[in-house]
């Protein structure tokens, strides 16, 4: 019986203090010259802003421009609520070919 208060114990307080990982949201804006975007979650209805776009600032990459109001799958980058990127898009609005539009 005490096992089992402890086991729920515990997998409350990991469900409550682990963040979520990857989150389903909608995307609100977009600063193409940031390369950032503010979305809400669709769950909880929060808003999460600037967003990363891509990987590194400086670097000439491959960059999708997800479309206002499409859904995108928003990732923490380290397993920090503060630090995180688009990983997928549902729609994009338009595409950065190596710095290139």
């Amino acid at each position: 019986m005490i096992g089992d208060r402890l086991r729920q114990a515990i997998l409350e307080l990991m469900r409550t203090n682990t963040p979520r990982q990857v989150t389903i949201c909608k995307v609100v804006s977009v600063d193409e010259e940031k390369l950032t975007c503010t979305v809400q979650e669709l769950e909880s209805g929060q808003e999460l802003f600037q967003v990363r776009l891509n990987a590194a600032a400086t670097a000439l990459q491959t960059v999708l421009i997800p479309k206002i109001n499409s859904i995108v799958l928003v990732a923490l980058i380290g397993n920090n609520r503060q630090s995180r990127y688009v990983a997928m898009v549902s729609e994009v609005d338009k595409i950065y070919l190596n710095g290139g539009e």
